[in-house]
């Protein structure tokens, strides 16, 4: 790697890392990081409100795509317990694809699909 000399001044950070990734190997390991960084790229929700906000969609707009009020979505995000296929529905109006529940047991992740749970379109 040549030694760069820091001078005072604007540094072009996208030419530099241009210059990095041009070294030998580089590029491989950087793509190896991120393929590794996407696998974990996972926000764990303590609520479906979290769901809804990472959606940037309001109570509002959710219980319209899902056919209901607004407060029906309230009552849904507070409570302690719902059936899945309320799951699968709220998660479907909040542009969730590919929803999964994952177990772990005994050293194995068990996937369920969410949308074999109730009618999600």
């Amino acid at each position: 790697m040549a030694k760069r000399t820091i001078t005072e001044g604007f540094v072009d950070g996208d030419a530099v890392l241009d210059e990095l990734l041009t070294e030998p190997g580089m590029r491989e390991a950087v793509d190896l990081i991120h393929e590794g960084n996407t696998h974990m790229n996972r926000v764990y929700a303590a609520g479906l409100a979290e769901i809804r906000k990472l959606a940037a969609q309001t109570q509002s707009g959710l219980a319209e795509k899902m056919g209901i009020q607004q407060a029906a979505v309230s009552r849904i995000e507070s409570r302690d317990d719902l059936l899945l296929s309320t799951l699968a529905e709220y998660a479907a109006a909040a542009g969730a694809t590919n929803g999964r529940i994952v177990f772990h047991i005994n050293g194995v992740d068990v996937e369920l699909a969410l949308d074999t749970f109730g009618h999600t379109e």
